[in-house]
C-alpha cells in the first residue's frame, strides 16, 4: 500500500520501479486505488439496498392503491347512507372526517400488524443494518408517521367524492 497526495495514475510507474528494485521476484500484477477496492467490495450491498428500496416503493404504491380501492368501494356502497346524512344536515366536513377516519383506522390496524411482524423479524435483519439498531425508535416512529400521512392522502380522493353526494340522486339510485 502506498499513500500519496498527488495523482495516483502518474505515480504507478515509479512505484513499480521501486518495488522491482527492492525485490525483483515480487508479483506486481494489479495496481488499484483504495477507493476502487472499497467501492468494488460494497457493490453487492449497494445492489441489495437498491433492490430493497425498489420493493419497498412498490409495496408502498400497492398499499396506497389498495387503500384507495377499499375506500372508493366503501363510498360507492354507502352512497345512499351518505346522501341521507347530508339530507339530515351533515356537512361536507363531517362526511370527509368519516371517510378519512375509516381509512386511518385501516392504516392503524395495518401498522399494528406490520410493527408486530417487524419486531418479530428484527434478528433476521440485524446483519443487513448499518449504524442503526433493529428496534430504533426514531425509524419506527418516522415510518409510522409517513405511512399515516400516505394513508390520509390515499383516503382524500374517495372522501372528496363522498362530500359531493347529492341527497336527491342518492335516494333515486336505489
Amino acid at each position: 500500500m502506498v499513500r500519496t497526495q498527488g495523482d495516483m495514475a502518474s505515480l504507478i510507474p515509479a512505484i513499480r520501479r521501486k518495488v522491482r528494485d527492492r525485490d525483483p521476484d515480487a508479483p506486481l500484477t494489479e495496481v488499484s486505488m483504495m477507493t476502487d477496492i472499497v467501492s468494488a467490495s460494497l457493490t453487492g450491498n449497494r445492489v441489495l439496498g437498491l433492490a430493497t428500496a425498489l420493493f419497498a416503493v412498490t409495496a408502498l404504491l400497492l398499499s396506497m392503491t389498495g387503500l384507495y380501492a377499499v375506500l372508493a368501494y366503501y363510498v360507492s356502497r354507502r352512497t345512499r347512507e351518505i346522501g341521507i346524512r347530508v339530507a339530515f344536515g351533515a356537512t361536507g366536513l363531517h362526511v370527509l372526517r368519516s371517510v378519512v377516519g375509516r381509512g386511518l383506522i385501516l392504516v392503524v390496524i395495518g401498522l399494528g400488524v406490520g410493527f408486530a411482524c417487524a419486531f418479530g423479524v428484527t434478528r433476521l435483519l440485524q446483519a443487513q443494518l448499518y449504524q442503526v439498531g433493529t428496534t430504533d425508535p426514531l425509524t419506527f416512529v418516522s415510518v409510522g408517521m409517513g405511512l399515516l400521512v400516505i394513508g390520509a392522502l390515499a383516503s382524500l380522493l374517495p372522501a372528496r367524492r363522498a362530500t359531493r353526494v347529492d341527497p336527491v340522486r342518492a335516494m333515486q339510485v336505489e
